[in-house]
């Protein structure tokens, strides 16, 4: 059933040129989706899901070394990548633009889901990479939205297929491995020598006619409900292109999602980390605590998140943290590494946080060690008070004590 693909490893190196090589997908995952531009030698590749642009340039670089003379779009819904504080989505590709020769064939459409630009992309395409969200519905839409635009012999790279297995914290991380399982046509996934956390399925005939199956996943419990606009433009898309099984599938369990998500979603909200005003570097605050004093006063904030060095989420400090250390008039500041957080976009889970801990109104999305934004409540049930906090807060850090 699955074939396997010789790995090319050596546009790889292109991570080498960077002043940051940090990379989502591994060397080995790299040398199949270059193994696989070698055997189909594309014309039009799409990228859905950017990051830091790492396996772009990677792509960018294969095409020069195998002298295709390809077109590249890579889509993000962010402008700003989420791992990296101050970064643009793709700016790892813009910091080794002059290593690659076909630079100029490539187009970054940045700040729009997929159905908001495919048209512009058109069709013809023959070979792309989804490596988005992971959690459902994610991947199964843009699989769904980009399926009309691709040309019998296309190939679509999978991302993170075994991403559940690696990571228990990931356990409802599965969209793309429904596709792979459940898309009918030729399958690559390399598993004997080593289980590589990606796959691909050649399209062909068999795939449109039994893509009824695809439509029928979106019955499987949904981490999350999207926007009811972003919902309206898949829909628009799917509308041109498919049978009315097809539609009635979607309706019936896209309304039954909303129905069990309804609730948990006009609740809480979504907040990327780049709109975030709450995140600190580690080496930026030292113990330093007067930043974290200054914001506390100024913001109504209840929590500051710290980052590492390496970008990673270190940990976080609450309002009641600065209180203590001002009241114990402790020498260092006691940075809290044990607290609680969601690990996708998945307002369920979210929920049993919120009625686990009742006095918070926000739980970090934290992926792979990397914060991604926070949830948030829409309620303001159980908040300290916040002018009472900056009193006291005033108070025990000049005194040491309440007046």
């Amino acid at each position: 059933m699955y074939q396997q693909i010789e790995l090319y490893l050596e546009p790889d190196c292109i991570l080498d040129k960077m002043e940051d090589a940090y990379c989502e997908i591994s060397m080995a995952e790299h040398g199949f989706i270059c193994g696989l531009l070698r055997k189909y030698q594309p014309h039009k590749i799409v990228e859905v899901g950017v990051a830091g642009g790492g396996t772009t340039a990677v792509i960018m670089k294969c095409l020069d070394l195998l002298q295709i003379k390809a077109q590249m779009y890579s889509v993000d819904l962010s402008e700003q990548c989420y791992r990296r504080q101050g970064k643009v989505t793709g700016y790892q590709l813009n910091e080794v633009r002059e290593e690659l020769g076909t630079i100029s064939n490539h187009k970054f459409l940045l700040g729009h889901i997929l159905p908001k630009v495919v048209d512009e992309i058109g069709g013809g395409i023959d070979f792309v990479v989804l490596d988005t969200v992971h959690s459902l519905p994610g991947e199964l839409l843009d699989f769904l939205c980009i399926l009309p635009y691709l040309k019998d012999g296309a190939v679509v790279v999978l991302h993170d297929v075994t991403l559940n297995l690696h990571d228990i914290s990931r356990k409802g991380s599965y969209a793309t491995k429904i596709i792979l399982d459940a898309v009918s046509g030729k399958k690559y996934f390399n598993y004997k020598e080593e289980l590589l956390n990606i796959g691909a399925i050649e399209i062909n005939e068999d795939t449109r006619k039994n893509i009824a199956n695809v439509f029928s996943a979106l019955s499987i419990t949904w981490a999350s409900l999207p926007a009811k606009d972003e919902m309206d433009c898949y829909k628009n898309v799917y509308q041109k292109y498919y049978d009315e099984e097809c539609m009635n599938l979607f309706e019936i369990f896209y309304r039954a999602q909303a129905k069990l998500l309804g609730d948990d979603v006009r609740n809480y909200f979504f907040v990327g980390v780049e709109l975030l005003e709450t995140v600190y570097y580690l080496e930026e605050i030292g113990q330093n605590t007067e930043k974290l004093y200054q914001h506390f006063m100024e913001y109504a904030d209840e929590v500051l998140y710290i980052v590492g060095a390496d970008d990673q989420l270190y940990g976080i400090v609450s309002r009641g943290d600065l209180y203590r250390y001002y009241e114990n008039q402790d020498e260092e500041l006691k940075i809290n590494q044990r607290f609680q957080a969601v690990s996708s976009l998945d307002y369920v889970a979210a929920e049993k946080v919120f009625q686990k801990i009742s006095t918070i109104h926000e739980v970090p999305v934290v992926e792979q060690g990397y914060l991604k934004g926070v949830i948030r409540s829409k309620t303001t049930r159980n908040r300290n008070d916040w002018e009472v906090y900056k009193r006291q807060l005033t108070c025990i850090k000049q005194s040491g004590c309440l007046q």
